[in-house]
């Protein structure tokens, strides 16, 4: 949940590609994955996004307009809608 409230907010996200997490956020377009255990490439990633405000600036707003465009309530329902459309025919 904190990676998904991260994107709403429009900040950086520095995750492990765990469960779902690859299915919403994609590495170095919309957030920084590294692999679990890789203390190093979690330094490098948390490096990259401080070192580069503008790059950080623009992978946030990409993970910010996905989560608006996919993940709310307001996204959700036209596809609930279809569904229970569909299940009714």
């Amino acid at each position: 949940m904190s990676i998904l409230e991260a994107m709403a907010y429009g900040l950086v996200v520095v995750s492990t590609p765990v469960g779902a997490v690859p299915q919403v956020l994609k590495d170095g377009e919309s957030g920084y994955l590294v692999a679990m255990g890789d203390e190093d490439a979690l330094a490098a990633a948390l490096r990259e996004a401080l070192l580069n405000p503008s790059r950080s600036a623009a992978m946030a707003a990409k993970a910010k307009r996905f989560f608006a465009e996919n993940l709310t309530i307001e996204a959700y329902i036209p596809r609930l809608v279809r569904i229970y459309q569909e299940l009714i025919r």
